[in-house]
């Protein structure tokens, strides 16, 4: 089982939310549904009603190509990942939704670094990445929007890494208002701490959960620090993770209403 740090859950009315950081091996598939699964299923069973993974948790990241990501996508209705996801949450008897990172290939052929949000009933939404980093663009097409989702009446905002340091997605998240951003990430390290970088998300009223990778995975260090911060953050977070180590953070997302 994954370490677990938490908040007890309270009385007040609000969303359970799991963050899982978690290091899935590079391009090892079959490894990385396994352990995203066992993530879900321990979360699930701590009653969580919303859980996030990391950006491209499915595969690992960088992805070199686009035959290599290709040879890892998949579509985002009748995908591998998504079907297992709605299995499990079925067995389980679960009403929980689950937010992760793959790589979408779509209809016409395009890849995308997406986010599918999958419950009992199958996948229910799909974000792509919009603001692409460097390592995206040999392979990925950019997303054509941002989104807003209802998640059991909480409005959240879904973004994956890039699009976090995106002044567009920072405007779009003053206009949208939503309850909770829902962050998945690959960040990749520097000298300033994460949550000090992902702070200017919540700048707008809105909760961030911060679902990153740690490790190094071709020659790519990636720092960790999975998250959740408050409204109007200064850097300051409600949980987080370390530097290394998979684990799960959870706590309680108030809804405005």
């Amino acid at each position: 089982h994954l370490l677990v740090r938490y908040l007890p859950y309270p009385r007040a009315r609000g969303m359970n939310l799991a963050v899982v950081q978690l290091r899935t091996p590079l391009l090892d598939v079959p490894r990385a549904r396994a352990m995203l699964l066992a993530a879900v299923e321990q979360a699930v069973a701590a009653r969580a009603e919303l859980v996030l993974l990391p950006e491209l948790c499915t595969t690992g990241y960088p992805l070199n190509s686009r035959e290599e990501a290709l040879s890892v996508a998949e579509p985002m209705h009748g995908g591998m990942t998504a079907r297992m996801v709605q299995e499990l949450l079925v067995r389980l008897g679960s009403e929980a939704f689950v937010a992760y990172g793959y790589p979408e290939v779509a209809r016409d052929g395009r890849l995308y670094n997406s986010m599918a949000l999958v419950s009992a009933r199958g996948v229910e939404q799909n974000y792509r990445k919009v603001a692409l980093y460097k390592a995206d663009k040999p392979w990925a097409s950019r997303g054509a929007r941002h989104m807003l989702w209802d998640v059991k009446g909480l409005l959240v905002a879904p973004g994956i890494c890039a699009d976090g340091s995106d002044p567009d997605y920072w405007h779009y998240l003053a206009q949208a208002q939503p309850d909770l951003v829902l962050f998945s990430s690959c960040w990749v390290t520097d000298p300033v701490d994460p949550p000090e970088k992902w702070a200017v998300m919540t700048y707008f009223g809105a909760y961030l959960a911060a679902a990153d990778r740690w490790g190094e995975d071709r020659g790519v260090p990636y720092p960790g620090r999975s998250c959740v911060m408050p409204p109007e953050s200064e850097g300051e977070t409600l949980l987080a993770a370390g530097a290394t180590g998979d684990c799960i953070l959870l706590c309680v997302v108030p809804s405005r209403g």
